[in-house]
């Protein structure tokens, strides 16, 4: 930095001369002042630019961190958004798969309900053929062991009654199978 002023002037002490202080002294004291004094104005002005960078580039740091600190803040509502959304679509995907678990689920024991349904039809429908064609093969079994007068006559009775059970498709009384044979047995 150079001298101090202050204490440039403090220490030094002027000789008296007839008439004041010795001019030479003073001059050369006053030069040294002005000396010291423009180089504490061009440190200052030194000093004020650099302090001016300073602040500017403090500015730019604090401009800076603003934007980051904003960008982190972006960065945590999107990651919480994403985050949020994530789970309500894994919500409604899970809604979804156990509405349409429920409906097939559903689908299927209706379906079994009606194949039971079916199969105790069918049960009950097989059971009532095996119980006519029992009678209906029991009763020609007892017109085959009655005496009767005429065998032909026995022959048409057991044909009729062998049409109506299989529903009226018997054939012409006396033959057998369409072959123009009469029936003897």
């Amino acid at each position: 930095m150079g001298v101090d002023p202050v204490k440039l002037l403090g220490e030094r002490a002027l000789p008296l001369a007839f008439r004041g202080y010795d001019r030479e002294a003073t001059d050369r004291l006053l030069a040294e002042v002005e000396k010291a004094v423009n180089g504490l104005a061009s440190e200052r002005v030194a000093l004020e630019a650099r302090l001016a960078a300073a602040e500017q580039r403090a500015a730019e740091l604090v401009e800076r961190e603003q934007e980051i600190v904003g960008a982190l803040a972006l960065a945590a509502r999107v990651r919480n958004d994403a985050e949020r959304e994530g789970r309500e679509q894994a919500e409604r995907i899970v809604v979804e798969a156990r509405s349409e678990a429920d409906r097939i689920v559903a689908g299927a024991r209706a379906r079994a309900a009606e194949l039971e349904q079916e199969i105790e039809q069918a049960e009950q429908a097989a059971a009532a053929t095996r119980g006519r064609v029992t009678a209906f093969l029991e009763s020609l079994l007892s017109d085959l062991r009655r005496p009767r007068p005429d065998l032909s006559s026995a022959v048409e009775g057991l044909v009729r009654r062998a049409g109506a059970a299989a529903g009226g498709e018997a054939a012409s009384p006396g033959t057998s199978g369409g072959h123009g044979q009469p029936t003897v047995e």
